[in-house]
């Protein structure tokens, strides 16, 4: 299905943004309903191609007047407020809107959230909701976790790992981090608040190069290592219209060491 994947450019930006980035354990949370950027909260936009990100109506909404047809169009916007730290549990959850639907063969968009290795932003793992016409139509519609290590994806899109079908165009995404066992976990709520999250486990990854249930890999970092937290909006080939897709509610939080795992913290699998 559909990868998402950190463009150079953007990676650039980040690091000289992020470098000042407080140092405080990561919390807060982002309703967008202001309608406008907490620049408290929130760097500039990255952004490579035509792609942006805009709050309006409440919500933080990824849009594309134009696709640029050779380097495609995606936007991010990083967490600037508090770091998520290496010797601490933490979460992270946005709810997600994804109501494009992909006419044309390899047209895909995708809107998620995602944490990097503050020492090497090539080392990322992300959750998205995509729609996707990638390789072939008619088009699918999903969720994808993903895990890179140096720019090298080791859950590309044709294993099917961390990939599932959503019936409706919304949901929610959460990631967390147990700091024992080193692994970050990729959940998914199949309609978002509606009724509670139950949060539903697409698969795991072990950053120390043991533990994940779908692979692993070694972002070789110590007790003083951070990561960095964005959201972002990714496609290609596609116009993007206002309502079409977005986030909402991006919540994050930490937990001391020594409690339990977060993934037990709600009623999912």
């Amino acid at each position: 299905m559909i990868q998402k994947q950190l463009c150079t450019a953007v990676s650039a930006l980040i690091i000289t943004v992020l470098a000042s980035t407080c140092n405080g354990q990561i919390s807060g949370s982002d309703d967008f309903n202001d309608n406008s950027r907490d620049v408290t909260k929130w760097t500039t936009d990255f952004v490579v191609g035509n792609g942006f990100l805009s709050e309006t109506g409440q919500r933080l909404e990824y849009r594309v007047p134009a696709p640029d047809l050779v380097n495609g169009d995606e936007a991010e916007r990083a967490w600037i407020l508090n770091k998520a730290r290496y010797t601490n549990d933490w979460e992270l959850i946005m709810d997600v809107t994804n109501a494009v639907v992909p006419t044309i063969v390899d047209q895909l968009v995708s809107v998620g959230i995602e944490v990097f290795n503050s020492a090497d932003l090539t080392d990322y793992v992300f959750v998205e909701l995509y729609a996707s016409a990638l390789n072939a139509l008619p088009f699918r519609s999903g969720f994808k976790t993903g895990f890179s290590v140096d720019n090298i994806d080791l859950n590309d899109e044709t294993t099917g790992r961390g990939d599932v079908t959503n019936a409706v165009p919304y949901g929610a995404v959460r990631l967390t981090f147990n700091s024992q066992s080193k692994v970050v976990s990729a959940y998914i709520d199949h309609n978002g608040p509606a009724g509670g999250y139950v949060w539903e486990k697409l698969g795991s990854f072990g950053l120390a190069g043991n533990g994940g249930s779908i692979t692993n890999g070694n972002w070789n970092l110590t007790a003083a290592s951070t990561f960095e937290v964005a959201v972002f909006g990714f496609s290609q080939g596609l116009t993007i219209s206002s309502g079409q897709v977005h986030g909402d509610n991006f919540f994050a939080q930490t937990a001391p060491a020594t409690a339990p795992t977060l993934t037990s913290d709600h009623g999912g699998v």
